[in-house]
């Protein structure tokens, strides 16, 4: 309604499954044929799409409601790099970005491109609740079509852990947030610990036994998802 004779364009997974859909995009965009690009990450992936002069974000502070310690990273990269689409010529640019969360520390210091102070924020948060880098996180992902079963063999797992291992600590077993995805029910374990050799021989010594009576067990160290 604002822009009534605009010419927009969509750059998301759908539009971009298509062979030569990102040549087609950024050459529309070149030649003026687009004036509006609407799109969802995808955008910030390094594009240097001439004579934009105006970006916009929507939610920006979406990744911060996620149960993820990385969520404040991904946040400050976000914006960081959407901005970066905008005022990359001789026109200068405006960034404008939606958030419910304006004084959060990554939204703030990626307005202001203060990568520094954000990295001594998020390192004090990492330090205080002993997150990566200062530690390894890994995660126990147990899946099963029996949700008993899945159950009973995560309790187990955090026993054996408990029992064998010093140098760690446990958080769950509990539903995973995807707590069921394909008919198979997910529950996991988070460790965080120091002694990856500990927690190496440990599954050796463990898992094949697990996976033999019809569990799947992934194990994942410093998963860039936590979901």
């Amino acid at each position: 309604k604002m822009f009534p004779g605009a010419k927009v364009m969509r750059m998301d997974r759908d539009t971009m499954r298509y062979r030569h859909a990102a040549e087609k995009i950024f050459n529309a965009f070149r030649q003026r044929k687009v004036d509006i690009l609407v799109g969802t990450q995808l955008v910030a992936k390094g594009w240097d799409f001439p004579d934009v002069t105006l970006v916009g974000i929507i939610s920006a502070d979406t990744a911060l409601n996620l149960p993820d310690f990385r969520s404040a990273e991904r946040t400050f990269s976000l914006i960081t790099q959407v901005a970066g689409r905008s005022g990359r010529g001789p026109k200068g640019g405006e960034v404008i970005v939606q958030t419910y969360n304006p004084d959060h520390y990554s939204i703030k210091m990626a307005l202001e491109h203060n990568y520094h102070s954000f990295y001594e924020r998020e390192m004090e948060f990492r330090k205080e609740l002993n997150y990566p880098p200062i530690t390894n996180i890994v995660i126990i992902l147990v899946r099963g079509k029996d949700e008993e079963k899945v159950i009973a063999t995560s309790e187990k797992i955090g026993s054996l852990l408990k029992r064998e291992l010093n140098q760690i600590t446990i958080l769950g077993p509990t539903p995973a947030v995807l707590d069921k995805i394909a008919g198979k029910y997910r529950w996991q374990i988070i460790i965080k610990t120091t002694d990856m050799k500990g927690i190496g021989e440990f599954f050796q010594r463990h898992c094949l036994g697990f996976e033999q009576k019809g569990m799947e067990i992934s194990v994942d160290v410093d998963p860039l998802n936590m979901l």
